[in-house]
């Protein structure tokens, strides 16, 4: 998919209805579970907010198909049939599961009403290419925050050099991959999605920890009690349908930490509790990211969908927001390290080359 860059090579300041939504944020109690904490996020930003429908309630009322492209099939897109009278909201992570491989968003899209749309997509299925179903299911997983933040941060330098979204592909697999091994998970396909089964148990103790308060429409997240990032979707009823997912794709992350932890050297584990010192976590370090972002350079596309994807980068941050109809649809920003973004910017990522080209790759 090739989609035009409207100002190439500017750097704009965050646009205003973007800043304003951010600025506006309100904040609730921060609650904490295990290694993770959330702070559910309400705004009194009166804004136009056009009705939509979200994607899993789209496919469960059959007015929205997702689908191979064409019978051959290529990876890096799907085609999105919407005959629901309203447009629907697909976000960027959401997994659909079936065809000829599990794919999940490249990108947040909001199809328009009675469309046929060509999506951006990724495999998160390695080793199958082959019609288990003619069209994708909605999945209960969502891409977890880890993978989530990476693949944004390519998209981003494929949107800046090829005016594409795409991510890279290797690296995907090959996160999906060491998360296998982390949680112990095999998969004869590699599917992202047999790791979430495999911890079903916990995600959902996670799930049964923190509830969204009525009216919240979004979530700011910690992670082993450092800023992972936040999502906000501009209607709170969607955002209450989605909110499980969101946790699951945070805790996915959590519990890696703790495994992570939990197989620490000798030394470390003969410490007592009173020696390790518990990360202080407050809603002032939130503020302070928000703040951050603000500074960000900004980059503005033409969705696949309705509207305009903003992209930012920042030292410590990226992030991305759908505008349409003087509304921020979604908007979503992670905290990243900046030995990171220095190694996705120049993609020097030689052993994710060296995997790509053992792989089976199906292009267009």
């Amino acid at each position: 998919m090739f989609i035009k860059k409207l100002k190439k090579g500017d750097v704009l300041k965050m646009e205003k209805t973007i800043l304003e939504c951010i600025s506006n944020i309100k904040w609730s109690d921060l609650k904490e579970y295990k290694n993770l904490a959330v702070i559910p996020l309400f705004t009194e930003t009166a804004q136009k907010n056009p009705d939509y429908i979200i994607m899993e309630d789209a496919i469960k009322a059959n007015l929205l198909i997702i689908k191979e492209i064409s019978t051959g099939g290529a990876v890096p897109e799907l085609l999105a049939e919407n005959s629901s009278e309203k447009p629907v909201l697909l976000l960027d992570g959401e997994e659909v599961i079936g065809a000829k491989q599990n794919r999940i968003l490249n990108a947040t899209i909001l199809l328009a009403a009675n469309s046929k749309t060509t999506i951006p997509v990724s495999c998160v299925e390695a080793h199958r290419w082959s019609y288990n179903s003619e069209k994708f299911s909605h999945s209960d997983s969502y891409l977890n925050y880890d993978i989530r933040r990476e693949k944004h941060m390519d998209v981003q330098a494929s949107l800046n050099l090829r005016n594409e979204y795409r991510a890279d592909q290797g690296k995907v697999w090959e996160r999906i991959d060491q998360m296998h091994m982390d949680l112990k998970v095999k998969s004869s396909t590699g599917a992202m999605h047999d790791a979430y089964v495999s911890v079903s148990g916990n995600l959902d103790e996670y799930c049964k920890n923190f509830k969204a308060p009525e009216g919240a429409i979004g979530l700011f997240v910690f992670i082993g009690g450092k800023v992972a990032g936040f999502d906000l979707i501009s209607r709170s009823e969607a955002f209450m349908k989605v909110f499980p997912k969101l946790i699951k794709s945070y805790a996915m992350d959590a519990i890696r930490v703790d495994i992570k932890e939990e197989n620490m050297d000798f030394k470390k584990q003969a410490k007592s509790k009173t020696e390790q010192s518990k990360p202080v976590i407050s809603i002032e370090q939130a503020k302070y990211f928000m703040d951050e972002i603000k500074s960000c350079n900004e980059n503005k596309f033409k969705s696949a969908g309705l509207g305009y994807d903003f992209r930012y980068e920042g030292q410590y941050s990226v992030g991305s927001a759908l505008l349409y109809d003087g509304t921020v649809i979604h908007s979503a920003f992670f905290r990243v390290d900046r030995e990171d973004s220095r190694e996705d910017k120049t993609g020097n990522m030689s052993s994710y080359r060296n995997r790509i080209r053992n792989r089976t790759y199906h292009q267009q």
